[in-house]
């Protein structure tokens, strides 16, 4: 679906309308995190960059289910994605109801250790 925002500013650039945590992530190689539960992700970023997390989450956690279910496994807590120059990552909240399981999110615009990508959830995670 197309967005139909129009701009404030009509010298304005495209890039002037970015989020600016989003703007300031892409620039410095940061992460930006999200949470998603029911359906729904959250994010602070923009709803454009939630939108595609939440995309990309789907994807996610439909090959961790398919790889948790070959190895008998069953449910996986985390999973880790590098996309070209991307990395995507979630990570289940073990403190939300497992019937109804919250989980933590991050994208970023580089290739990102896995291990200091899923450190960065989990302070996200407690912290909020």
């Amino acid at each position: 679906m197309e967005s139909t925002e129009t701009n404030p500013n009509p010298g304005a650039s495209a890039a002037d309308d970015i989020n600016p945590i989003l703007r300031e992530a892409l620039e410095e190689g940061r992460p930006r995190y999200f949470r998603a539960s029911g359906g729904a992700a959250r994010g602070k970023s923009g709803r454009r960059d939630t939108e595609r997390f939440a995309d990309e989450l789907m994807t996610l956690q439909e090959c961790a289910q398919i790889i948790g279910e070959r190895l008998e496994m069953h449910a996986i807590a985390f999973g880790v994605l590098y996309d070209g120059e991307e990395t995507i990552a979630f990570r289940f909240d073990p403190n939300s109801n497992p019937s109804s399981p919250e989980l933590v999110g991050g994208l970023v615009n580089r290739r990102m250790p896995m291990r200091e990508l899923l450190a960065g959830l989990n302070h996200f995670l407690y912290e909020s």
